[in-house]
């Protein structure tokens, strides 16, 4: 399941581990997974990102919104074996089973962002709620953005 990871998701993950292991925490959670989905890059924005904005969410709200909930930083050294939460696998699995149904022989973070959506009663799934978004609104999107 890693293996099939797109460059910008496994960019995503890093991230998300990083957010984890800065507040001195060893786990990575979807709260985490989020905030690395949805991080402003650069040069270009990840597919995640572009789908959330088209549905009218605003991410900076969102991201604030896990950042009030997040234990404060705790040290700017990383933690080290780092593990993912039982959600997150969940997660995983989902984007995975994602990116199978549009013939995708990777999973990028429109799939890990699908995935989210799917585990119904995690807490950021609820937050992306409140903020408009439903799997369906986002899949209508993703399938959009695949033509």
């Amino acid at each position: 399941m890693w293996d099939r990871l797109s460059y910008n998701a496994s960019r995503a993950l890093q991230i998300a581990q990083i957010e984890a292991s800065i507040r001195g925490e060893n786990t990575v959670g979807l709260e985490h997974l989020l905030l690395g989905i949805t991080k402003p890059q650069a040069r270009f924005k990840f597919v995640s990102v572009r789908m959330l904005e088209r549905i009218g969410v605003d991410i900076a709200q969102v991201r604030t919104a896990l950042y009030e909930l997040l234990p404060p930083l705790s040290s700017t050294e990383l933690v080290g074996n780092m593990q993912a939460s039982l959600e997150l696998m969940q997660v995983m699995s989902f984007a995975c089973q994602e990116a199978d149904t549009a013939s995708q022989n990777y999973v990028g973070t429109e799939n890990l962002l699908l995935g989210i959506m799917r585990l119904e009663g995690s807490f950021v799934a609820q937050l992306l709620r409140q903020q408009g978004a439903t799997y369906e609104n986002l899949y209508s999107c993703y399938c959009g953005l695949l033509q």
